[in-house]
């Protein structure tokens, strides 16, 4: 009969332990991470200075428009950004979406026009928007 070391059985279960564990972080990200959410958060970092991004309230900008009332599709949520920036150049600062980035924020604020509550993410804390 071989024996195997004490030690050697432990390594091998802590391995395995580990990819395990990367698979079961791995899956849950993939559950967690919906366009609307990675949408959410690129809203959160550069956009809640000025704008609600919430289903309701104002804005801490004067002017600025809340997300829920914002184009809710890619193309058009892009083109609407430009024109502010166009018409308005020391007004908004220069946010490039990505069309990965467009399609993102897009799914939030459709998130946010839902009639649907089930469909809407959390609402961002107010202390999230003024750190941000």
């Amino acid at each position: 009969m071989i024996r195997i070391p004490p030690l050697a059985i432990a390594l091998a279960l802590g391995i395995l332990g580990l990819g395990v564990l990367a698979a079961c972080a791995s899956a849950g990200r993939m559950e967690v991470e919906t366009p609307a959410i990675r949408g959410r958060v690129l809203a959160a970092r550069n956009c809640s200075g000025c704008h609600n991004l919430n289903a309701q309230g104002s804005s801490p900008l004067p002017g600025a428009p809340p997300f829920r009332i914002l184009p809710a599709n890619p193309g058009a949520l892009a083109r609407f950004a430009g024109d502010i920036r166009l018409h308005h150049p020391d007004g908004m600062p220069a946010i490039i979406l990505s069309p990965d980035q467009a399609r993102d924020v897009a799914a939030y604020i459709q998130t946010l026009q839902s009639d649907d509550p089930k469909a809407r993410l959390p609402a961002v804390p107010p202390c999230v928007m003024r750190l941000c």
